[in-house]
């Protein structure tokens, strides 16, 4: 029983990862051939154009990536779940590829979150705390997946706005290599994450 709810784990939080990425793919083919307007000026002087990110990565990995980022609401496995999707897929052309999801889950239905600043950590279903999943996709390799739930991960995901058509706001976490969602490799270190994301709704 204990081996099954383990792969049962691992069946759900992969099949977050893999709807991110899919959801992402047809994300990016709407967001490219529609108008965009208006923009989010930060301190550094990026401009961030609705749908975009961008995230700042150190630890084991070391970049700065600008990404696209979405937010969607899933039942999968009849849980429900509200996240954040951001990656890099096709504005980064090189070997820093990632995926990443910020999520909250319960057993009923899921409000879309007010302004504020919330935990990320356990992402325990019910338990107000999110959980962060970064997934790193090498070129010549395979997936390595950091999670907040991990070791000592942890951190924080500030919500500045958010409407029914956009949710703006910035995240900084530990992410830590974490076995469940690695099957079969051996592996340890952590990632620092920090970014700021300007998400439009997939649905």
């Amino acid at each position: 029983m204990k081996g099954k709810n383990k792969y049962n784990m691992f069946q759900k939080h992969h099949q977050v990862i893999y709807n991110c990425i899919l959801t992402s793919i047809l994300f990016c083919m709407i967001s490219c051939s529609g108008n965009s307007t208006g923009t989010d000026t930060l301190e550094n002087g990026r401009e961030l154009r609705p749908g975009d990110a961008f995230i700042k990565v150190s630890g084991d990995l070391n970049f700065e990536s600008e990404a696209i980022a979405m937010f969607n609401y899933l039942t999968p496995l009849g849980e429900h779940q509200w996240f954040i999707g951001i990656n890099n897929m096709f504005d980064n052309p090189g070997n820093d590829l990632f995926v990443m999801n910020i999520e909250i889950r319960s057993a009923s239905e899921i409000d879309l979150p007010d302004t504020g600043t919330y935990n990320i950590g356990s992402g325990g279903t019910d338990s107000g705390i999110y959980l962060g999943v970064f997934s790193s996709l090498p070129g010549n390799s395979g997936a390595v997946a950091y999670s907040s739930r991990a070791g000592n991960g942890g951190g924080t995901l500030t919500i500045t706005e958010t409407t029914n058509s956009f949710v703006k706001g910035e995240l900084e976490f530990r992410a830590v290599f974490d076995p469940e969602l690695n099957p079969g490799q051996q592996g340890s270190g952590a990632l620092q994450i920090d970014g700021v994301f300007y998400a439009l709704p997939f649905n």
